[in-house]
């Protein structure tokens, strides 16, 4: 028997229409992680005039990105999507580490800590951002299908994000993460923010009870799970697995490798 919470979550994919792709104003698309200098300082600039414009920073940087340590670290990955060689959607994947954590530490580090100390090996989702005029295309799905795999390849356990307090239900409807701590204020923005995060290694089969009965255009497990192909995307989204981050890329963007040496090195290790 179908549930409110159930047909509330097939209406909002319906009227959100989340899993249909309209190119109309992308030109040669592709979807691609972050390679060279050029592309990362396309994507730090292109998070700090959105954040500018939602009002996430008060003014803008003399450098016109917005972006830190975290961006830079080995593992970190940076995924694009770029029409006309420029990047137009960004989104970051940071893994967690012993040295420097997670971004979201800085005010939910007693909730990251439960899930380390239950051994899980977590990631945080951040620095989400599509170009204004493309923001309806649903650039964000491709990119977050394509993350969930890059996770699973890595044996990552849950995904970590901070998230407007407005955009919590969607969240937890569509995309099934649940609460990981209260609502806060981010400093580094001035902005309110909750921390959810979703278990990689139960999505697949929660994905499959609530959506794997229903029609293409609004089944999040179909989507998530079989050749891109079925929903006529304008690219192919199995990557190569990304290159780790130089020491000659942090040093650009002004953080010294050798103060990261060690970390640098545990990385470029376990490779």
């Amino acid at each position: 028997m179908t549930t409110q919470i159930e047909e509330k979550r097939v209406r909002r994919m319906k009227r959100s229409k989340v899993l249909q792709f309209d190119c109309k104003g992308l030109n040669s698309p592709c979807i691609k992680w972050a390679e060279t200098r050029q592309e990362l300082e396309q994507a730090f600039n292109l998070v700090h005039d959105e954040y500018l414009k939602l009002g996430y920073i008060n003014k803008p940087d003399p450098s016109g990105m917005f972006f830190g340590l975290h961006n830079l670290l080995p593992d970190t990955v940076t995924l694009l999507v770029k029409s006309d060689s420029k990047v137009v959607a960004s989104l970051t994947q940071v893994p967690d580490t012993r040295e420097y954590g997670l971004p979201m530490d800085s005010i939910y580090r007693a909730e990251l800590n439960k899930l380390r100390r239950k051994g899980r090996k977590i990631a945080e989702l951040c620095a989400l951002v599509t170009s204004s005029r493309l923001r309806w295309k649903n650039l964000f799905m491709q990119m977050s299908r394509t993350m969930y795999t890059h996770a699973a390849c890595n044996g990552i356990d849950d995904f970590c994000i901070m998230v407007n307090p407005k955009h919590v239900e969607f969240y937890k409807l569509i995309f099934l993460f649940d609460q990981l701590g209260p609502e806060k204020l981010y400093p580094s923005l001035g902005v309110p923010a909750v921390a959810l995060h979703a278990d990689l290694n139960q999505m697949k089969q929660r994905l499959k009870e609530k959506y794997g009965s229903l029609d293409c255009n609004c089944n999040l497990y179909s989507y998530m799970h079989t050749p891109q192909g079925q929903y006529n995307l304008p690219w192919a989204d199995d990557l190569l697995p990304p290159e780790k981050t130089s020491w000659e890329m942090m040093s650009h963007f002004g953080i010294e490798p050798a103060a990261h040496q060690n970390l640098y090195a545990t990385a470029v290790g376990n490779a």
